[in-house]
Order: C-alpha cells, then structure tokens, then sequence
C-alpha cells in the first residue's frame, strides 16, 4: 500500500472530526484538512482515505465509519472507537507526538533520513507482528536485534518540561573518582541521546559556553525550579556538525585520512562514519576516506574500533595517538 505524505494525519483529522460530531460531511473534512495541513486534498483523495480506515488489513484499523446516504455524511457507528487509542496505551500516545515534533524539528536537514529509517523499522516490526500472531513457526526464523534502551530516562519528564516552558533545573553532580558533591542550576538547551545514554545540554550559571552532563548515576535531586530563562537561539545541527558523538571541543575541526582494507570499505562505503566523509581512493589494493571532525575521545574509539583493517594516514598527531593507545593495549598483553 503507497502511503502519501500526509496520509497520517488525515486519518487524524478525520478521526477528530468524526468524535466531535454525530455526522461529518465530506466538504467539511476537505475545509478543516487543508486548513490545517496547509494542503489541497481532493474529494476522492478523503474517500480513499476512509475507505483505507474501514477495509485496509495492513493498517487493522477496522473503523467503523458508516456513510448517510440521506443526509450525505460519515458517521461512526461506535461512538466509541478512536484510531488515537488503537493498539496504542495514553502514554505512548504522547511518547509517538513528542516524536512527532521532534521529528518536525529536522525535517529540512539530512539528517531527517535517519529518522526516517527508524520509522521504517516500526512499521516493519509491525508488519512481523501480524505475521507472527497467524503462524507458530515466523517468530523462530526472525531474530530482531535488542539494543539497550538509555539509561536514567526517569529525568526525562523534569527536563521535557524544563525545555518547553524555558525554566532552570537544580541538581547535584558528583564526577566519578571525586567524594565531592555539587550543586548546579543549569539552564536547559537541549536533550540529546547517544549510544544508549541520555545528556543534558545547557548554560550553568555564570557560565555562558554549553556544558553537558551525563544522565547517570553522576546526577541526582534533579528539581524543576520556578526561575524561568531566555533561551539562546542555538543551531544543534550545526554545533555538532563536526562531532563524532556528544564531546565538541573547542578546537578546530580537522581533516583525518583513513585506510581501509578492501573488504572493510565495503562496511564504511554502504555505512559513512561521519557525515563529512569522502571517497579518496576505492580499488582492489584499498579503500581510503577523508573526515572533517574534533578530534575527540569518541574518535579515537571508533578508529580502534576497527582493529588491523584500519590505518591513520594523516594527521601525524592523530596517527601518533592511536599508535600511543595501540602501544597501552599491547603492552596489557606482554
């Protein structure tokens, strides 16, 4: 089934409307729809729309709308059906339009494509899970990967809100290896996740550079306060632009050459480590890369990560570093 752009939230539009009335005429879902989405919806585009709500078994919405033929309107015959809680909890509900707005957020970035795939994965485990519930033998054959999900999410709802209603947070950080707790208030900026780990972006008091904190056992007495802040127009996109995870240092981004064996460039070619990447060299002897980042701890893990396939071509304080940690690690081994 081809799904339109604004398909969704039509179905949302039209769901709406048919809860707040007893009877709903199709110019009257073509005013509110095109209002509202700021689009041009044909008549036949809305009876698609419903007819995919009543008889389309991918979606299962099963809706029970009705057409008046008498008075020429839809109606739904359980007035107590609602697409908004089908297969859905109130909770999740809200968790899917937080999304949502994020998701608005970066619609006219590249990055919107990432989104997109995770998108995609929903609506396949959803396809999956049809096929399961009708047979004993899919769920055996299909292995979905369970990555960890962030840790300490229990911050999240104080600072949510600390976000939109622009108010300062209080809460007590205690780095790892030091016995001192302290006490911070910080304006919040941005709320960000990176490999299973939630972080806190924003200005502390007296402070005017971005600092981040690690949502993890570091934090504690995290407390929405009643002091409000104006919040500076930051460009996220652009402040992480040359990052390879959550550090952005204050240095310069630079230019880093690697080389990859072929086979491994057949991994970085399909999957870029960074957005900045370039193809300097693709043959059968090797596959080389040029990035523009910050040199960073997450750097240099991700480099090492990729063990004898990968060689640091320049910088020389680059390749100089990775062959100091190189060094470390064999020595653990002699």
């Amino acid at each position: 089934m081809a799904k339109s752009k604004y398909q969704e939230a039509r179905f949302r539009i039209i769901n709406r409307e048919l809860k707040r009335k007893s009877r709903v005429k199709t110019i009257h879902l073509k005013k509110i729809i095109e209002q509202e989405l700021d689009i041009k919806v044909s008549t036949k585009t809305l009876q698609t729309d419903i007819g995919l709500l009543q008889h389309d078994t991918l979606l299962g919405y099963e809706a029970p709308i009705e057409y008046d033929r008498k008075d020429k309107s839809w109606y739904y015959t359980d007035q107590n059906y609602s697409i908004e809680t089908f297969g859905l909890k109130e909770q999740e509900v809200k968790a899917l339009t937080l999304a949502a707005k994020i998701f608005e957020l970066y619609k006219d970035s590249g990055i919107f494509a990432n989104y997109s795939n995770a998108i995609n994965k929903v609506l396949d485990a959803v396809k999956i899970q049809k096929l399961s519930s009708e047979s004993t033998e899919i769920p055996s054959l299909i292995q979905v990967e369970k990555k960890q999900s962030a840790t300490w999410s229990e911050f999240l709802p104080v600072i949510i809100a600390a976000l939109e209603e622009k108010r300062k947070i209080r809460f007590t950080y205690q780095k790892y290896g030091s016995d001192t707790l302290n006490k911070r208030i910080i304006a919040p900026y941005l709320l960000k996740e990176y490999e299973g780990r939630w972080y806190m972006l924003g200005k502390l008091e007296n402070k005017e550079t971005i600092t981040t904190f690690a949502l993890d056992d570091r934090v504690a007495k995290l407390e929405l306060l009643e002091e409000f802040f104006e919040r500076e127009k930051i460009n996220f996109l652009d402040y992480f632009k040359y990052s390879l995870g959550i550090t952005v240092p204050e240095e310069a981004q630079i230019e880093i050459i690697l080389s990859f064996t072929p086979r491994q460039g057949l991994y970085i070619k399909s999957i870029p480590i960074h957005s900045t990447q370039k193809i300097l060299a693709d043959s059968e002897s090797g596959f080389k890369v040029s990035i523009l980042v910050k040199p960073t701890y997450e750097l240099y893990e991700k480099i090492l990560s990729y063990g004898n396939t990968v060689e640091v071509v320049s910088p020389t304080i680059i390749r100089e570093e990775i062959k100091l940690r190189l060094k470390q690690t064999l020595e653990k081994y002699i």
